[in-house]
């Protein structure tokens, strides 16, 4: 299987990762995210978002950036 892939189980994975991590963590994430496109959000405008919206960024950025295969 390709490693730009992101399987099923992948996908729980990371999603579990992400729901452990603390606002500080995935502020980090989102302001270090490495992908094939860049997330241009500033500190400021990302400490005036709940952390359920935080996290739904950064799940979105990193499935947005994989490609998916069932499985």
């Amino acid at each position: 299987m390709d490693k730009d892939y992101m399987t099923t189980d992948t996908f729980e994975h990371i999603a579990v990762e992400i729901a452990s991590l603390d606002r500080r963590d995935i502020i980090e994430k989102i302001m270090h995210f490495h992908g094939r496109f860049k997330l241009d959000f500033t500190e400021d405008f990302l400490a005036k978002l709940n952390v359920d919206r935080l996290r739904h960024i950064l799940l979105a950025a990193i499935m947005t950036n994989n490609t998916w295969q069932s499985g």
